[in-house]
């Protein structure tokens, strides 16, 4: 099964000094048919305006991925981590029993991310953050695994990998989930073409024991997060 998600088919977030975009139900948004998709609890693809962010808060029990798209990231938490991210960072917290983080833009240029929000496989444990630059991993017209349970850049506490991909004009690539397996992918930036589906940047894809071949309109960048099904 292929389910081709288009961008305007999401829930949307708008103020002053953030703009997002929901493909599944946070915050404001609710859509009991729109809960999650397996062990992907949350997608956002947000823009941050220069002071924008998010103060002081709490999250448990999480598997938190923020990859950095354009701009920078300044990052606060409880274990006494202070970071700039930047383009090309994916960073990892695993919230565990409990752990305060504050995230805000101290730039003068926007700053685009995607968060991401995985239901971990085991609950209460000891908080951990983790930060790779992914250009350190990425080859152009390769998938690139940099996260899932083990051997990968980040470690996450879940059957859940995740990859990262740069495909240039007119190249094609194959992706394939196998049985009881399931992905999400997001066309971060570009346009491909997926199994006759045209997609433009920030559309999204459903893929469910089902392979596609990607065909690069333009030079296009994706995050595909593949996972047990249901």
């Amino acid at each position: 099964m292929i389910k081709h998600l288009d961008l305007n088919d999401f829930a949307t977030s708008n103020n002053e000094l953030i703009n997002s975009i929901y493909h599944f139900s946070i915050a404001d948004y609710y859509d009991p048919d729109n809960i999650n998709f397996g062990k992907l609890r949350v997608f956002n693809d947000e823009i941050i305006k220069p002071t924008g962010g998010f103060d002081l808060h709490l999250h448990r029990n999480l598997e938190i991925l923020s990859y950095i798209i354009e701009g920078e990231l300044t990052h606060k938490d409880s274990l006494n981590n202070f970071v700039v991210l930047k383009k090309g960072d994916l960073q990892h917290m695993s919230a565990g029993k409990g752990i305060y983080h504050s995230e805000f833009n101290k730039s003068n240029e926007d700053l685009r991310l995607l968060q991401i929000w995985i239901l971990p496989n085991k609950r209460n444990l000891d908080p951990v953050h983790n930060l790779i630059d992914t250009t350190d991993y990425l080859k152009d017209n390769q998938l690139t695994l940099v996260a899932s349970m083990k051997e990968t850049p980040i470690l996450i506490n879940q059957d859940v990998n995740v990859y990262i991909l740069n495909l240039e004009k007119d190249n094609k690539i194959d992706f394939e989930t196998s049985e009881e397996r399931q992905a999400y992918l997001v066309q971060i930036d570009g346009r491909s073409n997926i199994n006759g589906f045209d997609l433009k940047s920030k559309d999204a894809m459903q893929i469910v024991e089902d392979k596609i071949s990607i065909t690069a309109i333009t030079n296009s960048h994706f995050i595909i997060i593949e996972m047990k099904k249901g």
